[in-house]
C-alpha cells in the first residue's frame, strides 16, 4: 500500500511534487538530495514523501499518525530514519506505529514556495522587463562583442524539478531582455517537439519561430540567437524539418542566412540559428563560438568547481579574440544536483561577480542562466555602456 505523509512548516509553504528516483534499503534521503543541512539550508521543511509498505501483516499496520502530532518534522529528521529499519515510536513521538514493515523510499522533488531575487527567480513573471535594450548599440558594433543575458533549455518549463530550468515562458523571457536561447527539438516522423531529455514541454519548434518572429516585429531594433539541437530522438537528421517548419511557420528574411559574424545594423530584427546540426547553411555554425558548457555537476558540493569553470571563460572573453563570440553556461544538473538547486548557488556567485564590475564597459559575451532573476539581466546588459549601472 501507498502512505503519503505532508510535513507542513509553520506557514504552509507549499511542496512541488515530483518522482524522480527510487531508493531501497540502505540508501537514505540525503543520499539522493545531498545532505540534511542542504534540506534546511533551502528552509525546505514542507515535504512529501511516498513510503511503499511492502507488509505481510495485515493491512492495518501501518504509520497513524496521532492527535498532537508536532509540526517540526523536518527531511533531516526523515533522513535519521532512513531505511534499512523502520522508526519506533521512540523515535516518532506522537505516532502510533503497527509491527515493523519492509520499507523502501520513493524520494520526490521537494522546493520550497517560488522566489524571486536579484539573481534568481522562478516565479511565472520577471520583476521587470527590459525588451528594446539593443536599440541603443551602435550599429557598427559587431555582435560579437555585445554583452547579452541568455537562457540554458530555454523552453524546459514542465518536467519536475530534474527537468525544469526555467519558469519564465519564451515571450517573458525576450521581454526580459534574454537574447539567447537554447532550444532542444525531438525528430519523429518530421515533426520537431521540444523536449527536456525525455519530458516534452508542450510545444514544438513552430510556436519557437512563431513567439520569436512576432517579438522581432514588436520591436525590430532588437536580434535573437537561438542554438538548436537535436535531443533525445538522435536521428542525425533534422535539417529538413527545420526547412519544413521554417517555411510553414516563420518567413525567410526573418533569418540571418549567412555562416560570418554580423554587425548590429545587420542583425537587427532577425534570428540568428546557431547551427547545432548538420546540413547546408541556416545560420552561424554553434561550433564557431568559444563554449564553456561544464554542465555535468555531480552534486552541490561542487558548486566551487562549477564557478571556476564560469569565472575562468568570463575572465577570459574580456581579452580573446574579439572577432568571436564567447559563450559560458552557468548551468548544469545531476541527480545529487537538480537545475535549480544548483542555480540558487552559482546564481548568485555570478551576480556578485558581475555587479563588482559594473561601471565600465566589458565583453562577456553570452552568459546564459537557468532560472536568472530580472536584475541579473540588467546587469549583464549594462556591460554594453560605460555609465549604465545594474541597481
Amino acid at each position: 500500500m501507498l502512505l503519503l505523509l505532508l510535513l507542513p512548516d509553520a506557514a504552509n509553504t507549499a511542496a512541488r511534487v515530483e518522482v524522480v528516483a527510487v531508493a531501497n534499503a540502505p540508501h537514505s534521503l540525503a543520499a539522493l538530495l545531498g545532505t540534511a543541512e542542504e534540506v534546511e539550508e533551502e528552509a525546505v521543511v514542507a515535504a512529501v514523501l511516498v513510503l511503499w509498505l511492502q507488509c505481510s501483516v495485515q493491512a492495518e499496520s501501518e504509520l497513524q499518525p496521532t492527535a498532537g502530532v508536532g509540526q517540526d518534522r523536518t527531511l533531516a529528521s526523515w533522513e535519521r530514519l532512513a531505511p534499512p529499519s523502520c522508526p519506533s515510536e521512540a523515535q516518532l513521538p506522537g505516532w502510533t506505529l503497527g509491527p515493523a514493515p519492509t520499507v523502501s523510499v520513493q524520494l520526490l522533488s521537494v522546493s520550497s514556495g517560488a522566489l524571486q531575487r536579484p539573481d534568481y527567480d522562478d516565479t511565472s513573471t520577471p520583476e521587470f522587463l527590459n525588451p528594446s535594450w539593443m536599440a541603443d548599440i551602435p550599429s557598427s558594433r559587431p555582435l560579437s562583442e555585445v554583452t547579452m543575458p541568455g537562457t540554458h533549455n530555454t523552453m524546459a518549463l514542465y518536467g519536475g524539478g530534474l527537468a525544469e530550468c526555467q519558469s519564465w515562458s519564451l515571450a517573458q523571457q525576450l521581454h526580459a531582455g534574454v537574447r539567447f536561447l537554447d532550444v532542444r527539438v525531438r525528430h519523429v516522423g518530421g515533426n520537431l517537439t521540444i523536449h527536456h531529455g525525455i519530458s516534452y514541454q508542450y510545444a514544438h519548434f513552430g510556436d519557437v519561430l512563431q513567439g520569436v518572429d512576432a517579438f522581432l516585429k514588436e520591436h525590430p531594433s532588437e536580434t535573437v540567437l537561438m542554438r538548436l539541437r537535436e535531443e533525445l530522438s538522435e536521428t542525425g537528421d533534422i535539417y529538413a524539418a527545420v526547412v519544413r517548419y521554417i517555411q510553414t511557420y516563420a518567413r525567410w528574411d526573418l533569418f540571418w542566412n549567412n555562416r560570418r559574424m554580423p554587425t548590429m545594423g545587420e542583425a537587427r530584427g532577425k534570428l540568428i540559428v546557431l547551427q547545432n546540426f548538420a546540413g547546408p547553411a541556416l545560420g552561424m555554425l554553434y561550433s564557431s563560438l568559444f563554449i564553456a558548457d561544464d554542465w555535468q555537476v555531480p552534486s552541490l558540493d561542487y558548486v566551487p568547481q562549477k564557478w571556476k569553470s564560469v569565472y575562468t571563460h568570463l575572465e577570459r572573453a574580456q581579452v580573446g579574440e574579439k572577432s568571436r563570440m564567447y559563450l559560458t553556461y552557468s548551468s548544469g544538473a545531476s541527480i545529487r544536483a537538480w537545475p535549480y538547486a544548483l542555480a540558487r548557488r552559482v546564481n548568485p556567485l555570478l551576480y556578485e561577480f558581475l555587479t563588482a564590475r559594473v561601471g565600465t564597459p566589458r565583453r562577456f559575451g553570452i552568459v546564459t542562466m537557468d532560472f536568472p532573476g530580472a536584475q541579473m539581466c540588467r546587469a549583464i546588459i549594462s556591460f554594453n555602456w560605460a555609465t549604465r549601472t545594474a541597481a
